[in-house]
């Protein structure tokens, strides 16, 4: 199911069902959803040739919290 929904936003298929958005509170943090519960955190930037995301945590929806200790 991980798999998927990283395939699905590395291809741009089912973007909207992926739900990305920007977390409040984490500067340059945004997710997009594999299911009800389960998050992929990941940065993006711009360069020359276009957007680069960088995926770094998978876990639970409200996990920000330990995103936020880490950082």
């Amino acid at each position: 199911m991980i798999d998927a929904a990283i395939a699905a936003f590395i291809d741009r298929i089912r973007e909207h069902a992926l739900r990305p958005e920007r977390k409040s509170g984490l500067e340059g943090i945004w997710t997009f959803r594999v299911d009800r519960g389960i998050r992929v955190f990941y940065t993006q930037e711009r360069d020359a040739e276009g957007r680069i995301s960088e995926l770094f945590h998978v876990g639970r929806h409200d996990e920000y919290r330990t995103i936020t200790r880490r950082r």
